[in-house]
């Protein structure tokens, strides 16, 4: 997800919560769909039912498994084989910016994003160089280690809590413990998660504070939500929406109000030369 906001003001830590759920962000080494994906469409993969007697109420270790694999399903993804749109809005204070972009894989990252609108127009000769040379910045940066918090780093396998199901869903609750955040702020943030029983995935992934928490010294977040939305496409589970809102002070006279939301769509799967060749010559 990007998140334009001045990082003087913003702990970092907070940038890191949205970094995980972003198709931008680089895939894990090695990381390969389970098996090779042939024909593309945009409606999720309809598994068998769950049993009757498959029940979260009924199975914390059955809860704990299947949380697991979906974890799982999402990190196997190589969301670098995938081109996709994404429409931007952030409200910083009051300032609205709107954008539409494209990617697609390409080797050279400086031909990987193309800004296609920007604040409803087509954007000027200039505008779209800019646009490119960041990507091109924030993507080299990303794979020489910047921070960024895995989804099974964030979200509490042990701590699972059981909260709802029916035929086609169950939720439940995690508590969000994050070293960088600290103890004590990790208490105030509280997760849940809605999973999809039939494509076997997790669809949604909700984190807020119960009270007002300082993750660094001067700052005080008093409302947090971020809400990542996933979709299943074949065997992979991609982004689909995420949001965040956050509202508190840094020091005593910067105000944070920050909102942003990136819906992703029209994903193909067009993986680069050398992908293709290495999974045909594995099978």
């Amino acid at each position: 997800m990007k998140f334009n906001v001045n990082t003087t003001f913003i702990p970092l830590i907070l940038l890191a919560f949205c970094a995980f759920a972003s198709a931008e962000m680089a895939p894990l080494p090695s990381e390969e769909t389970t098996q090779p994906i042939e024909k593309i469409t945009l409606g999720s993969t309809v598994a068998k039912p769950a049993k009757n007697n498959d029940s979260w109420q009924q199975s914390t270790q059955l809860m704990k498994q299947q949380v697991s694999a979906a974890i799982l399903a999402f990190e196997v993804t190589s969301r670098k084989d995938w081109a996709f749109d994404v429409s931007r809005y952030e409200d910083e204070e009051g300032d609205i910016t709107r954008s539409e972009e494209r990617f697609q894989p390409n080797k050279d990252v400086t031909k990987q994003w193309t800004l296609l609108k920007l604040n409803g127009e087509a954007p000027s000769v200039k505008q779209a160089k800019k646009f490119q040379k960041n990507k091109a910045e924030q993507l080299t940066k990303k794979s020489s280690g910047s921070i960024n918090i895995k989804l099974r780093d964030m979200v509490s396998i042990n701590t699972l809590s059981f909260v709802f199901e029916d035929e086609v869903k169950a939720i439940a609750d995690f508590n969000v413990h994050l070293e960088r955040l600290g103890e004590k702020a990790s208490k105030q943030l509280t997760g849940q998660l809605n999973y999809n029983k039939q494509g076997q995935f997790i669809e949604n992934i909700v984190i807020t504070n119960t009270a007002p928490f300082s993750p660094v010294f001067s700052a005080k977040i008093t409302e947090f939500e971020m809400d990542i939305r996933f979709q299943k496409i074949t065997q992979a589970i991609l982004p689909l929406k995420n949001s965040l809102t956050m509202k508190g002070r840094f020091a005593v006279f910067t105000q944070i109000d920050e909102t942003s939301t990136d819906t992703y769509s029209n994903y193909r799967f067009q993986p680069l030369e050398n992908t293709v060749t290495k999974k045909q010559n594995s099978e």
